[in-house]
């Protein structure tokens, strides 16, 4: 009995959430690379829209059910559409790789809990020296968390935010919780059912917002 996804219509069923994005080819010939960029053009706009009693989705937190190289990669993306393409001070927190995003040698700042630093990309920062970061310390009162978090809203115009669910992750439901609004990733032929649904309902039980 199959226990994965094939079609974006099959987790949004079981999940009854809707699909926000689909990173797919359609069409056996047809250009992987711009589908993607149609995808992820689409999908930016989607979240620039989207408001949240009224007030804009600014945190974003995109959550994968286990490690995977492509979803640091689609936020890294979409983080560089916020800031090239739609010209937002953005941030990048990544929290899914072993090496996050490349940045040169330059100095370190503390913003809302987060050691951030510039990327040679205009408009662009990410979350450097993680461990050094108040916001990712387990100890942290939610509180705290939350006052941490209105001040990187303050600092910066887009949070994109990728972490993993695998486990249990004191820092990962804290972010559900703080989040503006949360999104799950799944992958056609590999994310299981089971795990696609435990991600939703711990982003439930910890109050988060679920986009999509």
């Amino acid at each position: 009995l199959r226990t994965t996804f094939i079609m974006p219509s099959e987790a949004e069923r079981a999940l009854q959430l809707p699909a926000l994005a689909d990173f797919s080819a359609p069409t056996p010939g047809s250009a992987q690379s711009a589908v993607s960029d149609t995808a992820l053009g689409g999908l930016a706009t989607l979240l620039l829209d989207t408001r949240v009693d009224d007030q804009p989705v600014k945190l974003i937190h995109f959550l994968a059910a286990q490690r995977d190289d492509e979803v640091p990669s689609l936020t890294r993306r979409l983080a560089e559409e916020f800031a090239t393409h739609r010209g937002l001070r953005t941030l990048l927190v990544d929290l899914c790789s072993p090496t996050p995003y490349p940045v040169p040698a330059s100095s370190v700042e503390i913003k809302g809990g987060l050691a951030v630093t510039r990327t040679p990309v205009p408009q662009l920062w990410a979350a450097a020296n993680l461990e050094q970061s108040p916001l990712l310390n387990v100890r942290l009162p939610l509180a705290d968390g939350a006052r941490m978090r209105d001040e990187l809203k303050q600092a910066f115009e887009c949070v994109v935010i990728c972490s993993v669910a695998q486990g249990t992750f004191v820092v990962t439901d804290r972010l559900n919780q703080l989040a503006d609004g949360n999104v799950l990733m799944v992958r056609a032929e590999s994310t299981r059912k089971p795990s696609a649904l435990h991600m939703r309902d711990s982003v439930i039980e910890n109050g988060g917002v679920l986009l999509g």
